[in-house]
Protein backbone atom coordinates (compact mmCIF):
# COMPACT_ATOMS: atom_id res chain seq x y z
CA UNK A 1 0.00 0.00 0.00
CA UNK A 2 1.69 3.25 -1.13
CA UNK A 3 -0.03 5.21 1.63
CA UNK A 4 0.78 3.00 4.63
CA UNK A 5 3.76 0.98 3.28
CA UNK A 6 2.03 -2.17 4.52
CA UNK A 7 2.55 -5.38 2.58
CA UNK A 8 -0.54 -6.68 0.82
CA UNK A 9 1.00 -9.80 -0.68
CA UNK A 10 4.41 -11.52 -0.93
CA UNK A 11 5.04 -14.64 -2.98
CA UNK A 12 6.62 -17.82 -1.67
CA UNK A 13 10.04 -17.26 -3.22
CA UNK A 14 10.46 -13.92 -1.50
CA UNK A 15 9.17 -15.24 1.81
CA UNK A 16 11.75 -18.00 1.60
CA UNK A 17 14.60 -15.60 0.72
CA UNK A 18 13.76 -13.24 3.57
CA UNK A 19 12.88 -15.96 6.07
CA UNK A 20 9.38 -14.66 6.85
CA UNK A 21 6.10 -16.55 7.06
CA UNK A 22 3.29 -13.99 7.40
CA UNK A 23 4.52 -10.54 6.24
CA UNK A 24 1.12 -9.40 5.00
CA UNK A 25 -0.13 -6.41 6.97
CA UNK A 26 3.36 -5.48 8.20
CA UNK A 27 5.31 -2.38 7.14
CA UNK A 28 7.58 -3.29 4.22
CA UNK A 29 10.70 -1.43 5.32
CA UNK A 30 10.51 -3.08 8.74
CA UNK A 31 10.39 -6.53 7.11
CA UNK A 32 12.74 -6.05 4.16
CA UNK A 33 15.32 -3.68 5.64
CA UNK A 34 17.25 -3.40 8.87
CA UNK A 35 17.35 -0.60 11.44
CA UNK A 36 15.08 1.88 9.62
CA UNK A 37 12.62 4.23 11.28
CA UNK A 38 10.94 5.43 8.09
CA UNK A 39 10.43 4.60 4.43
CA UNK A 40 13.64 3.79 2.52
CA UNK A 41 15.29 6.84 0.98
CA UNK A 42 15.64 4.95 -2.32
CA UNK A 43 11.99 3.83 -2.47
CA UNK A 44 10.50 4.70 -5.91
CA UNK A 45 6.90 5.06 -4.65
CA UNK A 46 6.84 8.87 -4.73
CA UNK A 47 8.32 8.86 -8.24
CA UNK A 48 5.65 6.43 -9.40
CA UNK A 49 2.82 8.41 -7.80
CA UNK A 50 4.01 11.67 -9.40
CA UNK A 51 3.45 10.24 -12.89
CA UNK A 52 -0.34 10.61 -12.71
CA UNK A 53 -2.22 8.40 -15.13
CA UNK A 54 0.94 7.18 -16.81
CA UNK A 55 2.11 3.63 -16.13
CA UNK A 56 5.85 3.99 -15.56
CA UNK A 57 8.26 1.18 -14.74
CA UNK A 58 11.23 1.93 -12.51
CA UNK A 59 14.17 -0.49 -12.79
CA UNK A 60 16.89 -0.51 -10.13
CA UNK A 61 19.36 -2.82 -8.41
CA UNK A 62 19.43 -3.46 -4.66
CA UNK A 63 21.89 -5.26 -2.40
CA UNK A 64 19.71 -6.58 0.40
CA UNK A 65 21.12 -6.27 3.94
CA UNK A 66 18.74 -9.03 5.04
CA UNK A 67 19.68 -11.75 2.54
CA UNK A 68 23.11 -10.61 1.39
CA UNK A 69 21.97 -11.04 -2.21
CA UNK A 70 21.53 -8.63 -5.10
CA UNK A 71 18.17 -8.10 -6.79
CA UNK A 72 17.08 -6.28 -9.91
CA UNK A 73 13.78 -4.66 -9.04
CA UNK A 74 11.01 -3.64 -11.42
CA UNK A 75 8.55 -1.28 -9.72
CA UNK A 76 5.20 -0.07 -11.02
CA UNK A 77 1.67 0.85 -9.92
CA UNK A 78 -1.11 -1.64 -10.58
CA UNK A 79 -4.79 -1.96 -9.74
CA UNK A 80 -5.44 -4.07 -6.64
CA UNK A 81 -8.46 -6.35 -6.05
CA UNK A 82 -10.38 -3.52 -4.34
CA UNK A 83 -9.78 -1.13 -7.23
CA UNK A 84 -7.06 0.90 -5.47
CA UNK A 85 -3.64 1.70 -6.94
CA UNK A 86 -0.86 -0.25 -5.26
CA UNK A 87 2.89 -0.50 -5.55
CA UNK A 88 4.06 -3.71 -7.22
CA UNK A 89 7.71 -4.75 -7.01
CA UNK A 90 8.94 -7.69 -9.07
CA UNK A 91 12.45 -8.78 -8.07
CA UNK A 92 14.94 -11.00 -9.89
CA UNK A 93 17.91 -12.44 -8.01
CA UNK A 94 20.97 -11.41 -10.07
CA UNK A 95 23.63 -12.36 -7.51
CA UNK A 96 25.08 -15.17 -9.61
CA UNK A 97 25.00 -13.28 -12.90
CA UNK A 98 26.61 -10.22 -11.31
CA UNK A 99 29.33 -12.45 -9.84
CA UNK A 100 29.99 -13.96 -13.28
CA UNK A 101 30.08 -10.50 -14.84
CA UNK A 102 32.58 -9.32 -12.24
CA UNK A 103 34.74 -12.41 -12.69
CA UNK A 104 34.78 -11.82 -16.44
CA UNK A 105 36.15 -8.29 -15.86
CA UNK A 106 38.49 -8.75 -12.90
CA UNK A 107 41.98 -10.25 -12.76
CA UNK A 108 41.74 -12.89 -10.03
CA UNK A 109 45.18 -12.38 -8.46
CA UNK A 110 45.38 -8.60 -8.34
CA UNK A 111 41.66 -7.70 -8.32
CA UNK A 112 42.47 -5.06 -10.93
CA UNK A 113 40.51 -4.95 -14.17
CA UNK A 114 41.73 -7.49 -16.69
CA UNK A 115 43.21 -6.50 -20.06
CA UNK A 116 39.94 -6.44 -22.02
CA UNK A 117 37.91 -4.61 -19.37
CA UNK A 118 40.79 -2.23 -18.66
CA UNK A 119 41.27 -1.21 -22.27
CA UNK A 120 37.54 -0.56 -22.56
CA UNK A 121 37.56 1.49 -19.35
CA UNK A 122 40.55 3.48 -20.60
CA UNK A 123 38.81 4.25 -23.88
CA UNK A 124 35.66 5.38 -22.06
CA UNK A 125 37.70 7.46 -19.61
CA UNK A 126 39.59 9.27 -22.36
CA UNK A 127 36.30 10.01 -24.14
CA UNK A 128 34.87 11.40 -20.91
CA UNK A 129 38.00 13.49 -20.30
CA UNK A 130 37.73 14.95 -23.79
CA UNK A 131 34.12 15.90 -23.19
CA UNK A 132 34.83 17.37 -19.74
CA UNK A 133 38.11 18.94 -20.93
CA UNK A 134 40.23 17.56 -18.14
CA UNK A 135 43.58 15.81 -18.26
CA UNK A 136 44.31 12.17 -17.56
CA UNK A 137 47.67 10.71 -16.55
CA UNK A 138 48.30 7.14 -17.68
CA UNK A 139 51.14 5.18 -16.10
CA UNK A 140 52.57 1.91 -17.39
CA UNK A 141 54.56 -0.06 -14.85
CA UNK A 142 56.53 -3.27 -15.22
CA UNK A 143 57.41 -5.32 -12.12
CA UNK A 144 61.15 -5.80 -11.68
CA UNK A 145 62.85 -9.23 -11.35
CA UNK A 146 59.59 -11.19 -11.37
CA UNK A 147 61.10 -14.01 -13.44
CA UNK A 148 64.04 -14.29 -11.06
CA UNK A 149 61.70 -14.44 -8.06
CA UNK A 150 59.62 -17.16 -9.75
CA UNK A 151 62.75 -19.17 -10.61
CA UNK A 152 64.38 -18.76 -7.19
CA UNK A 153 61.47 -18.83 -4.73
CA UNK A 154 58.65 -20.38 -6.74
CA UNK A 155 55.56 -19.00 -8.46
CA UNK A 156 53.60 -18.69 -5.22
CA UNK A 157 56.17 -16.17 -4.02
CA UNK A 158 55.99 -14.46 -7.40
CA UNK A 159 52.24 -14.15 -6.93
CA UNK A 160 52.82 -12.71 -3.45
CA UNK A 161 55.19 -10.16 -4.96
CA UNK A 162 52.63 -9.10 -7.55
CA UNK A 163 49.92 -8.87 -4.90
CA UNK A 164 51.98 -6.70 -2.55
CA UNK A 165 52.86 -4.27 -5.34
CA UNK A 166 49.29 -4.06 -6.62
CA UNK A 167 47.95 -3.48 -3.11
CA UNK A 168 50.33 -0.53 -2.75
CA UNK A 169 49.19 0.85 -6.11
CA UNK A 170 45.52 0.47 -5.14
CA UNK A 171 46.06 2.56 -2.03
CA UNK A 172 47.26 5.41 -4.28
CA UNK A 173 44.04 5.47 -6.31
CA UNK A 174 41.18 7.89 -5.82
CA UNK A 175 37.55 7.01 -6.54
CA UNK A 176 37.87 8.08 -10.19
CA UNK A 177 41.16 6.26 -10.80
CA UNK A 178 41.62 2.62 -11.80
CA UNK A 179 44.27 0.11 -12.79
CA UNK A 180 44.35 -2.95 -15.02
CA UNK A 181 46.64 -5.86 -15.78
CA UNK A 182 47.99 -5.56 -19.30
CA UNK A 183 50.04 -8.77 -19.25
CA UNK A 184 51.81 -11.00 -16.72
CA UNK A 185 54.00 -8.31 -15.14
CA UNK A 186 52.77 -5.18 -16.92
CA UNK A 187 50.07 -2.93 -15.50
CA UNK A 188 48.36 0.32 -16.45
CA UNK A 189 47.24 2.94 -13.92
CA UNK A 190 44.84 5.71 -14.91
CA UNK A 191 44.70 8.91 -12.83
CA UNK A 192 41.65 10.97 -13.77
CA UNK A 193 42.07 14.74 -13.62
CA UNK A 194 45.76 14.58 -12.67
CA UNK A 195 48.57 16.19 -14.71
CA UNK A 196 51.70 14.17 -15.45
CA UNK A 197 53.69 15.68 -12.60
CA UNK A 198 51.13 14.61 -9.99
CA UNK A 199 50.68 11.19 -11.57
CA UNK A 200 54.43 10.69 -11.48
CA UNK A 201 54.48 11.76 -7.83
CA UNK A 202 51.79 9.20 -6.98
CA UNK A 203 53.85 6.42 -8.55
CA UNK A 204 56.99 7.59 -6.73
CA UNK A 205 55.07 7.47 -3.44
CA UNK A 206 54.07 3.88 -4.22
CA UNK A 207 57.75 3.02 -4.76
CA UNK A 208 58.65 4.54 -1.41
CA UNK A 209 55.87 2.60 0.33
CA UNK A 210 57.17 -0.62 -1.25
CA UNK A 211 60.65 0.03 0.10
CA UNK A 212 59.14 0.29 3.58
CA UNK A 213 57.10 -2.87 3.04
CA UNK A 214 60.17 -4.79 1.93
CA UNK A 215 62.02 -3.75 5.08
CA UNK A 216 59.10 -4.48 7.41
CA UNK A 217 58.47 -7.94 5.94
CA UNK A 218 62.18 -8.75 5.49
CA UNK A 219 61.68 -9.58 1.80
CA UNK A 220 64.95 -10.83 0.21
CA UNK A 221 64.35 -9.37 -3.26
CA UNK A 222 63.64 -5.92 -4.70
CA UNK A 223 59.98 -5.05 -4.32
CA UNK A 224 59.81 -2.50 -7.10
CA UNK A 225 58.82 -1.67 -10.66
CA UNK A 226 59.89 0.58 -13.48
CA UNK A 227 57.33 2.94 -14.93
CA UNK A 228 56.53 5.79 -17.25
CA UNK A 229 53.73 8.34 -17.21
CA UNK A 230 52.08 10.15 -20.09
CA UNK A 231 49.52 12.96 -19.82
CA UNK A 232 46.49 13.09 -22.11
CA UNK A 233 44.72 16.42 -22.35
CA UNK A 234 40.95 16.40 -22.64
CA UNK A 235 40.63 19.06 -25.31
Amino acid sequence: DPKTDRILYMNGFMKHDYGVEDPEGKVCWQVLQRGLTERCAFCPVDELLSCGDEVPLVEWDEESPMTGRTYRNYDSLVTWVDGSRVHLQQSVDITASRKLTREARIDELTEFLNRRAGKLALSETLARAKMEKVCVSVALYDINVLKEVNDTYGHSEGDRMITLICQAVRRALSLEDFAFRLSGDEFVVVFYGLPKQEGTQRMAEVQEQLRKTRKEKNIPYALSFCYGVVEVLGK
